[in-house]
């Protein structure tokens, strides 16, 4: 059975300021790098066969160390279809600041539904599109083989691909959430159907210790 792994990347010092990053590159952070090693703990059994990261340098030193502390020999490959959500006039401000000048619903709006666009950046129904793509392109044909296929990414970009994956509706897009360094496994079966997804995956040993 093939599968595919979701992996949001480690804490960077700005997802801890709580500044919108989108298009921006800040390196992961010390809390992060500790993150890396749980994340590591948590999937040590898992064994990809791929491994795709966005071409920021948070997804690319998370899913490098993982790969390093877990021994894991796959390439790593970049694409910018993996890119966060483009965030534009508001990208690098403080939710705090965008809240005051712009009201708690627009700041909901642009940061969450799947519709709203913020000023020179994209909604998330684009980022949806081009991560489609690259999955039906790149992923799918992986998983016809059952080969096992890990995607380090970024919140609003994953969560994107996940609502296409459990056909989700537009509210429930916008409460669907997934943490810095949280691990989500889809698994499918041979006609490519995701028959079972586990929020939060730890390998079966780890599991009763991680909830």
């Amino acid at each position: 059975m093939a599968s595919l792994l979701l992996i949001r990347h480690a804490l960077t010092s700005w997802n801890l300021e709580k500044r919108l990053t989108g298009t921006a590159n800040p390196p992961i952070c010390g809390d992060g790098e500790n993150q890396i090693l749980d994340i590591a703990k948590k999937i040590a059994c898992y064994t990809p066969d791929y491994i795709f990261t966005s071409d920021k340098i948070r997804t690319k030193q998370t899913a490098q160390k993982i790969a390093d502390l877990n021994t894991w020999r796959c390439k790593i490959k970049a694409s910018t279809h993996l890119n966060e959500q483009n965030f534009g006039l508001i990208e690098g401000l403080k939710l705090s600041e965008i809240e005051s000048k712009h009201g708690l619903p627009t700041l909901k709006s642009w940061r969450r539904s799947f519709t709203g666009r913020p000023p020179g950046g994209e909604s998330l129904e684009e980022v949806q599109k081009r991560m489609v793509r690259f999955f039906k392109k790149s992923v799918i044909p992986k998983l016809k083989k059952e080969q096992n296929i890990v995607i380090v990414g970024h919140g609003n970009a994953l969560r994107s691909l996940s609502a296409y994956l459990l056909n989700l509706d537009e509210t429930e897009v916008q409460n669907f959430e997934i943490k810095n360094g949280e691990p989500i496994l889809f698994k499918f079966d041979s006609k490519l159907t995701c028959n079972e997804w586990i929020k939060d995956y730890a390998e079966p040993r780890l599991q009763n210790a991680s909830h």
